[in-house]
């Protein structure tokens, strides 16, 4: 540290504010560390002209390493920045949702067709000159064999596209956390260079009868949300320091938070929350969905009894909605049958899978219900932990 040796250094003629980016020491001219400040403290502070990797701190001899130190041009520019890239990556992954969500649900409908498609054939008939009649013969659109292989790699292929939901999904909402954050913390920050924020040191105390120490004794106790100065105790990190009539005395730092702190955890918990209802929310789309698409399968499955067992499909085609339709491919304009027998089979696994997916479906909408209480809930201990600060 060759810099510390200088006994003299000329300053700039322009002083400006900064804060701490992190946190950081302080250095007297020899190299001593005098202390080390937290993140976010305020500066008033000129560039070492001898070296410029340095500030002085207001008319001080100390120094603190500008790249340790934001001007508020940087703060908003880096902010600005970092808006943009969240946002950027936020509507990235929407798009990916969106992507996964259609191929999602087409592989939903093809392992629905192939399963439906066991109990379809197509009729062929042949004339018989000896008995001057036609014979009808029946083949399947696939065998019950061919179909569960098929439906085995489009499961495997469906639960790596929800996996892939699934991440996205938190990715995105784990983004859209971070900009509401980033919002929050321009807002601070700027209180914090305009001189505007009052309680950058203020505490408040969110522990019943919290006890305040005089060395290792209890010197008295402090009610739940009362305000007070506060800093991190220098020697012990569980504890901070305050100050109650112009002395210092200790209380663990577990008994009190940071009122900035309180409204970014508070920002944290709600946002959390709100995540988690979202996500509820997809989770009831995609039931509701698959419960829908279920319900109109079994529709083309369902026929009158017939003597021969094949009766001719009714319902080739089935509108679920503007962009999906549950269709039966013919071949060469040849009808379509449906076997009884086969068909009761597969309806029956279908209507024990639709009971499930019933199930289910009231379970998350419950679950989104105690999460939107939640809300509520913490909105209003927000609002009235807040009111304590007034």
């Amino acid at each position: 540290m060759r810099l510390f040796l200088l006994l003299f250094f000329p300053l700039s003629l322009f002083a400006e504010i900064v804060l701490t980016s992190q946190k950081t020491r302080i250095y007297a001219l020899n190299g001593t560390i005098i202390k080390t400040i937290e993140k976010n403290t305020k500066l008033n502070v000129s560039v070492l002209e001898k070296d410029k990797k340095y500030f002085q701190i207001g008319n001080t001899q100390n120094l603190i390493l500008a790249a340790h130190t934001l001007g508020f041009e940087q703060m908003l520019n880096q902010s600005e920045k970092d808006k943009l890239e969240l946002e950027n990556a936020f509507k990235s992954r929407q798009r990916e949702l969106l992507r996964l969500q259609s191929e999602f649900k087409t592989m939903e409908i093809q392992i629905l067709e192939t399963e439906r498609d066991t109990a379809l054939s197509y009729q062929s008939s042949s004339y018989s000159r000896t008995g001057g009649r036609y014979t009808y013969s029946y083949t399947r659109l696939i065998s019950q064999s061919k179909a569960r292989k098929l439906i085995e790699v489009l499961m495997f292929e469906k639960d790596k596209l929800k996996q892939e939901k699934i991440k996205l999904f938190k990715e995105s909402m784990n983004l859209s956390a971070a900009l509401s954050q980033n919002q929050l913390n321009v807002e601070q920050l700027s209180k914090i260079f305009t001189g505007k924020d009052k309680n950058h040191s203020k505490f408040i105390i969110t522990k019943k009868n919290a006890a305040v120490f005089s060395g290792s004794q209890v010197f008295t106790h402090l009610k739940y949300g009362e305000l007070l100065t506060a800093r991190q105790h220098p020697q012990h990190k569980d504890f901070h320091q305050v100050i109650l009539n112009k002395k210092i005395y200790t209380i663990a730092s577990s008994d009190l938070a940071n009122i900035q702190g309180l409204k970014l955890d508070y920002n944290k918990r709600i946002t959390s929350n709100l995540s988690a209802i979202e996500f509820q929310k997809t989770l009831v789309k995609d039931l509701q969905t698959s419960i829908i698409l279920l319900q109109s399968v079994i529709r083309q499955l369902a026929v009158d009894k017939a003597v021969s067992g094949y009766v001719k499909v009714k319902n080739m085609t089935i509108q679920i909605d503007p962009q999906t339709v549950l269709v039966i491919n013919n071949q060469n304009g040849s009808s379509v049958y449906v076997h009884n027998n086969r068909a009761k089979d597969v309806i029956e696994e279908w209507l024990i899978r639709l009971d499930v997916k019933k199930l289910d479906l009231k379970s998350t909408e419950a679950n989104m219900l105690i999460r939107q209480k939640n809300d509520v809930d913490l909105r209003q201990e927000q609002s009235n932990i807040l009111a304590l600060l007034q």
